[in-house]
């Protein structure tokens, strides 16, 4: 008889010490998953930050290699003709295309900042579009800088469940045609 008691609270005790383990093995996972969320956050500023000093620098280098390449003239006379412009100016997209190039874009794709999620996010909602401004066409990689407000939800993909999320951001945005003549976009920057 004493032996099956002792058993039994044997039993009960290992039990519950395997039910304390496990709860506490759960509260440290959560805590580590913010501890990540926090830290990915901090080293996404950090990247645009990088990506802000990367770009201040070749700004420089390009205006250091124009001024070396084209030396200013010494009292020539120069002629000054009006261009017509190239087809890549009459190439540029409307709104229109510029809107449903960045809501494709975000569909498939959204920025990990945009979304809240360690994962990034899909299946965006775009809600509305607001483009700032038109950059000049950038000849050299063939595409259109666009600064674009967009206002939306998308699916965010936590651990172990999809949430959904709403973002309001201020993007630098890549339109460009693929060689079929559709618009597509590509995120540069984020504010």
């Amino acid at each position: 008889m004493n032996f099956k008691r002792l058993f039994y609270s044997l039993s009960i005790f290992f039990f519950l010490l395997f039910f304390n383990q496990s709860v506490f093995a759960q509260v440290d996972s959560l805590n580590t998953q913010a501890e990540l969320e926090t830290r990915v956050v901090i080293l996404e500023k950090k990247l645009i930050e990088l990506q802000k000093l990367i770009d201040n620098l070749n700004l420089k280098l390009n205006k250091l290699s124009s001024s070396t390449n084209n030396p200013s003239p010494s009292n020539t006379n120069t002629i000054t003709t009006n261009n017509p412009p190239t087809t890549s100016t009459k190439n540029k997209p409307s709104d229109t295309d510029v809107k449903s190039a960045i809501t494709n874009k975000l569909k498939k794709e959204v920025p990990i900042s945009w979304s809240g999620s360690l994962m990034g996010g899909k299946n965006a909602v775009v809600k509305s579009i607001d483009i700032q401004q038109y950059g000049n066409y950038n000849e050299k990689y063939n595409y259109w800088p666009v600064k674009a407000r967009v206002k939306g939800t998308c699916e965010a993909d936590l651990l172990f469940k999809i949430e959904t999320r709403a973002f309001d951001k201020i993007g630098d945005f890549k339109i460009y045609q693929d060689d079929y003549g559709n618009w597509n976009a590509e995120l540069d920057k984020m504010q």
